[in-house]
C-alpha cells in the first residue's frame, strides 16, 4: 500500500480532503459538529450518495449514547487529516444489562436535561489517502478509522454507519460476496431487494441474523462494481466485525453496517476501513476472475495475522445418523467410501449427550420411549468422551481403524456448547459465556444447552487433550459446529455482583456493600480467542479445521441454496455441503451435473451415509448415481496436485487450473473448442484416452482433460 500528501481546505461547513490520487473527501462540520463523511469521489465519478453521512453510533450498555461529536480541532499529522471531536451524550432509557429474569434495567438518570459533553472525553477521525495493488490492479481511494478515548464512559462496540454507491445511487451496482443466506451476485434495483441477514418466516422469532461475523460468517471485505468501475472495503487487520449489508431501495442507498466489538473499555483503536476503487471491464468473466484474485489476495493477509493456513476440500461423505449409531457398521461404510474416493468423511457426534445419558434413562423409567420433555438431543453434549451406549473410546479405535490404513480424512463433530446439565460446569467454573443477565449463553437454543467461554483456559485444555485422544483413534480433524455464532460471534456478558457466596437478603445488602464486595460488571468479545483452538488443531496436530460457516476460516461445511450457487459455483470453493433430491427437482437441476460443476471449483456435495441402514440401498444419498460418483472422484483426485490456479472460462464453459510447471487441467461444464499449444499431450481423466493438441481440444460436457506442454 502507498499513500499520498493529502490537501486540506475549508468551504462553508465542510472539510474538503483531496488525497493527491484523483479520490476527493469531503467531511459535513456545520455549526462545528462533524456530521460525518459526506462525498467521495474518484476522478470526478462519485463512490457514495451524499443522503446518509459516515458516522460512528456509539453506546454504553448503561444507556448512554452519543447524540453528536463537536469539533475540537483538525490536523495534517503523519500523512493524514486528524480530527479530534468530544462526544456528546444523552441518556437512553433501556441499558443492555437485563435483570435476573431477562427483563432490561431502565436508565433512572435524569431524561429532562438534554445532552451534555464528555469531560476529557474524544473520539479522533483519522482521514488517509492510500493506493494498492489489488488482484494486479491499482486501486486508489482513502481510509478512515477511530480512536476512543473517553473515562468514565466504557464501552465494547462502535458501529461504523456508511452507504457506499458507485455513481451516486445502488441502482446498477452489482454485489458479489459468498454467504449462505442471500444472492452471493446481486445486481441492486432489480427483482429481490438485497440484504445479507436472514429472515426466517414460520419461526417464533424469523429474525435469525441481522449483523453476521465479517470474517468467519462472511468473506473479510466487500466488492461491488459498476460497469466502469469495482469498489473494494476491507480494514487494515481484523477483528471481531459484525457486519450487515442491505440495499435501500426507498433511498437508493446500499448500507454497509460495520459492528466492531471489542472487551468493555475506555479506550480503543480500532482498524481503519480502506475504501479503494479502480476501472474495470463490465464483462462477467473478467469480473469474476479479478474478484477471486483479489479475495485470496486480502484473504491470505487474514490468515497471515491469524497465525492460520487455507485448506482444501475433497470429495466428501458422511457416516451420520439421528439415532444412536451402531459401530459395528462403520469398517464397511468406510471401505465403500474409500473406494468411491471420498477421502474427507464427516463423523456424528459419538459423546455422551442428553440422547444417550438422559432421554434414555428417564424414558425407560417412564417405561416406554415416549418424549420426556424438551430435552435436547446427541448435539447437547455432557462431556467429551465417548458415550458408553457405543462401548467408549476402546470402540472407536476398533470402528476407526480403517481410516486409518486407508488414509481417510475423518472428522468428528464437536461444537462449541455443552449441554446445560454438563458437569463440566463444576469442575471447569468459566466454562460456559454469560447473556445480559448474568445466565448462560444460550443463543437461539433454548434451555438445553450453553456456549462456550473459548477465554477459558480450563476449556482449552480440555479440548486439546480431547483432540488428541481423537487422533490416537485415527481421526484427522474437527467440524466445528454453530462456529460462527456460537463460537467467534459469541458475547460474554459478565454482570459483576457480589463476591461473596450464598444469598443475602434485604438487611445484609448493605453489610456486603461496606465490605467493597462488589466487582464491577464486565464484557468480553470471544472471537480472536477461537483462533487458537484453530491454530493448535493446524500447526500442531496438522489436522483439518472444518466450520459451519461460509466465512474465509477454516474450510466451510454448511448448508446452501441450490439457486444460489448455480452459475457461481466459482464463488464457493473449497467447501462441502449437501445435495436434496426434492431441492434439485424444484429447480430442474440434474444430480450429477451439480456435482460435477461443484467439483470443478472443489465444492463437494457430501455423499451421506446412514451407518444403520447400510448397507441397504435406502442407506446411502438419494441423489447419488455411485459409479458417475466414483468415476469423476478418480479423475479429480488424479489431478488434484496440479490445481494451484484457477480461472473462470467465459460463455459457462466451465474451469481451468493450471500449476506453475505449466499443466493445465479442464473441467467442461459443456461441449467447447479450448485453445491448447500445439503439440501438448492431453489426456482425458475418465477414459485415459491420450491424445497431442493441434492447437485446440474439443471439450466435452463432464469432462476432465490434463494438459501437458512440450516444454514442461
Amino acid at each position: 500500500m502507498t499513500t499520498s500528501s493529502p490537501v486540506l481546505s475549508r468551504e462553508l461547513n465542510r472539510l474538503l480532503i483531496d488525497c493527491g490520487n484523483g479520490c476527493r473527501v469531503s467531511v459535513n462540520c456545520s455549526d462545528d459538529v462533524v456530521r460525518g463523511i459526506e462525498h467521495v469521489e474518484l476522478d470526478g465519478t462519485p463512490l457514495r450518495a451524499t443522503a446518509e453521512c459516515i458516522w460512528p453510533q456509539i453506546a454504553t450498555p448503561d444507556g448512554l449514547e452519543v447524540d453528536h461529536y463537536q469539533l475540537l480541532d483538525v490536523r495534517m499529522e503523519d500523512g493524514a487529516v486528524t480530527l479530534q471531536t468530544r462526544p456528546w451524550w444523552r441518556t437512553s432509557h433501556r441499558m443492555e444489562w437485563q435483570e435476573h429474569g431477562g427483563h432490561q434495567r431502565i436508565n433512572t438518570a435524569s431524561w429532562s436535561n438534554g445532552s451534555w459533553p464528555g469531560k476529557d472525553q474524544s473520539l479522533t477521525w483519522i482521514i488517509r489517502p492510500c493506493t494498492e495493488v489489488l488482484g494486479g490492479r491499482t486501486y486508489r481511494g482513502f481510509s478512515y478509522g477511530f480512536i476512543w478515548n473517553a473515562p468514565g464512559a466504557a464501552i465494547y462496540q462502535i458501529e461504523d454507519k456508511a452507504t457506499w454507491e458507485i455513481g451516486g445511487g445502488a441502482k446498477g451496482n452489482t454485489w458479489i460476496m459468498r454467504s449462505g443466506f442471500s444472492a452471493p451476485v446481486k445486481k441492486l434495483g432489480d427483482a429481490e431487494i438485497f440484504s445479507s441477514g436472514w429472515t426466517l418466516p414460520g419461526l417464533t422469532n424469523p429474525y435469525i441474523f441481522q449483523h453476521l461475523p465479517l470474517y468467519t460468517g462472511m468473506s473479510g471485505f466487500t466488492f461491488q462494481h459498476t460497469e466502469r468501475l469495482a469498489l473494494v472495503t476491507s480494514h487494515t487487520r481484523p477483528s471481531h466485525v459484525r457486519a450487515l449489508f442491505q440495499e435501500d431501495r426507498s433511498r437508493d442507498l446500499l448500507l454497509h453496517f460495520n459492528q466492531f466489538v471489542f472487551d468493555l473499555t475506555e479506550q480503543i483503536d480500532l482498524p481503519a476501513r480502506r475504501i479503494l476503487a479502480a476501472p474495470i471491464e463490465s464483462d462477467s468473466t473478467t469480473v469474476a476472475n479479478h474478484y477471486l484474485a483479489v479475495r485470496d489476495q486480502l484473504q491470505q493477509d487474514v490468515r497471515a495475522h491469524y497465525g492460520i493456513e487455507r485448506q482444501h476440500a475433497r470429495p466428501a461423505g458422511t457416516l451420520e445418523c439421528w439415532d444412536l449409531a451402531q459401530l459395528d457398521r462403520f469398517p464397511q461404510a468406510l471401505q465403500w467410501l474409500n473406494d468411491h474416493g471420498l477421502r474427507q468423511i464427516f463423523v456424528m457426534p459419538l459423546w455422551r449427550s442428553n440422547e444417550t445419558d438422559v432421554k434414555r434413562v428417564l424414558c425407560a423409567k417412564a417405561g416406554g420411549p415416549e418424549r420426556w420433555g424438551v430435552l435436547g438431543n446427541m448435539c447437547c453434549v455432557l462431556e467429551p468422551e465417548i458415550a458408553d451406549e457405543y462401548g467408549g473410546w476402546t470402540a472407536l479405535h476398533d470402528a476407526f481403524e480403517p481410516a486409518s490404513r486407508l488414509g481417510l480424512e475423518c472428522y468428528i463433530w464437536y461444537s462449541n456448547c455443552f449441554s446445560s446439565l454438563s458437569p463440566l460446569g463444576e469442575r471447569i467454573p468459566d466454562l460456559f459465556a454469560h447473556d445480559q443477565s448474568g445466565q448462560g449463553s444460550r443463543n437461539n437454543y433454548g434451555h438445553v444447552l450453553f456456549a462456550v467461554n473459548n477465554r477459558s483456559d480450563g476449556h482449552l485444555e480440555l479440548f486439546k487433550r480431547t483432540m488428541k485422544k481423537l487422533q490416537a483413534a485415527g481421526f484427522r480433524g474437527v467440524f466445528r459446529d454453530s462456529h460462527f455464532n456460537m463460537g467467534t460471534d459469541t458475547i460474554d456478558y459478565r454482570a459483576g455482583g457480589d463476591r461473596s457466596k450464598g444469598s443475602a437478603t434485604p438487611d445484609q445488602v448493605d453489610v456486603h456493600h461496606a465490605k467493597g464486595n462488589l466487582i464491577p460488571p464486565t464484557i468480553y468479545s470471544m472471537h480472536d480467542a477461537e483462533f487458537e483452538q484453530l491454530r493448535f488443531c493446524q500447526n500442531e496436530l496438522d489436522w483439518l479445521y472444518i466450520v459451519e460457516s461460509p466465512g474465509m476460516v477454516g474450510l466451510p461445511r454448511c448448508g446452501l441454496s441450490l439457486q444460489h450457487v448455480r452459475q457461481h459455483e466459482w464463488l464457493f470453493d473449497d467447501m462441502s455441503s449437501t445435495l436434496l433430491l426434492s431441492a434439485l427437482r424444484r429447480v430442474g437441476i440434474d444430480a450429477t451435473d451439480a456435482y460435477f460443476r461443484g467439483m470443478a471449483n472443489r465444492l463437494f456435495y457430501t455423499v451421506a451415509v446412514d451407518p444403520n441402514v447400510w448397507p441397504d440401498p435406502n442407506g446411502l444419498s438419494d441423489w447419488c448415481d455411485a459409479p458417475a460418483i466414483k468415476r469423476m472422484n478418480e479423475a479429480f483426485l488424479a489431478v488434484e496436485s496440479d490445481m494451484k490456479q484457477r480461472r473462470v472460462l467465459p460463455d459457462d464453459h466451465g474451469i481451468a487450473w493450471s500449476s506453475p510447471d505449466g499443466t493445465e487441467v479442464v473441467f467442461a461444464y459443456q461441449e467447447f473448442e479450448h485453445m491448447a499449444q500445439d503439440g501438448a499431450s492431453i489426456e482425458d481423466m475418465q477414459t485415459h484416452a491420450l491424445s497431442t493438441s493441434g492447437g485446440t481440444l474439443t471439450c466435452h460436457r463432464h469432462g476432465i482433460y490434463r494438459i501437458r506442454s512440450q516444454h514442461r
